[in-house]
């Protein structure tokens, strides 16, 4: 039995000894959420950076794939190696990723109870009611004029300030670069 046994290859070690990352402790005392949604973007920055430099070992293996005897055997091994390396950080990743998010979200939630964040209706109501007489009187100015040249002058000051108004409120809401708060 043991002569007529099929013999599909020789036993090989395990391919990969377990990658132990050092996880994210606890909030530290003096440390705020923000800070540790940094340190959360700054890891998984670092485990991208480690799945490229894993990548960029793969295309010298493929030329020694290439060879005959030996050092092809060695190239597929290293080339399994580097695989379940890239799968195993390719798993943490997202679970990095999952914490950012995560933490991001209890930022947003943070925010909102503190009263920093208010909702699109409130802010549209908030412009309304605090810009709205302001033009109204601005648009007005040229009516209250005494003499044709006169109004002819108000009418030039009223479209600078408006033309001032709609300037400001586009560079307001244009979009801020990631991670700059106010």
């Amino acid at each position: 039995m043991e002569a007529n046994r099929p013999r599909i290859g020789r036993y090989q070690a395990p391919l990969q000894e377990e990658l132990v990352r050092p996880r994210v402790s606890a909030l530290p005392d003096n440390e705020d959420i923000y800070a540790l949604v940094e340190r959360l973007r700054r890891s998984e920055r670092e485990i991208a950076l480690e799945i490229n430099d894993w990548l960029s070992l793969l295309p010298e293996l493929a030329k020694q794939r290439g060879n005959k005897g030996k050092e092809a055997l060695d190239a597929d091994r290293k080339t399994a190696i580097i695989g379940h390396r890239v799968m195993l950080l390719r798993q943490e990743q997202r679970k990095a990723i999952q914490a950012i998010l995560d933490g991001e979200g209890a930022i947003v939630k943070l925010e909102r109870a503190r009263g920093a964040l208010i909702s699109l209706d409130q802010a549209k109501n908030l412009v309304s009611t605090a810009l709205m007489p302001a033009i109204i009187a601005i648009k007005r100015m040229p009516s209250s004029a005494e003499s044709e040249r006169e109004k002819a002058r108000l009418s030039a000051l009223a479209e600078s300030l408006l033309a001032t108004l709609r300037d400001s409120a586009c560079e307001s809401v244009e979009a801020k670069p990631n991670g700059e708060r106010d």
